[in-house]
């Protein structure tokens, strides 16, 4: 099976700390975010709905916050250097996403308008 992941969810899954949007989007979060790091798997880069936002119950017949969050993949995507489409190692992406936004100081670039901000911010500031 081909693991499939929206770009922003990189900087989702950095900054999770057991919150989310339901209790069955928090139950699915923690098992792909274990299968990412148990597995180091190949994935590949979605240009709209993933594996997280399968659980996710603002993903009616589609994303109520499409528009929104296209905008966070893209960001992420330019920031990287990347493209929908593409499939790389998990690890090699998110050293990715920690070197060219994390540490970089790209967080609020890309992520300033999300509901989570303040949440992953505090995060980020203590790293």
């Amino acid at each position: 099976m081909n693991l499939m992941l929206r770009p922003h969810h990189g900087l989702c899954i950095h900054n999770f700390v057991g919150k989310g949007y339901s209790e069955a989007f928090t139950a699915n979060m923690k098992t792909v975010i274990a299968r990412l790091a148990q597995e180091d798997p190949f994935f590949t880069l979605a240009k709209g709905e993933d594996v997280l936002c399968a659980a996710c119950p603002h993903n009616k017949t589609e994303c109520e916050s499409a528009a929104k969050v296209r905008k966070f993949d893209g960001e992420v995507l330019r920031l990287c250097g990347l493209q929908p489409g593409d499939t790389l190692k998990w690890s090699e992406f998110a050293a990715l996403v920690d070197s060219r936004i994390l540490a970089a100081g790209e967080f609020s670039t890309v992520c300033a308008s999300c509901e989570w901000y303040q949440t992953c911010q505090a995060i980020v500031k203590h790293e």
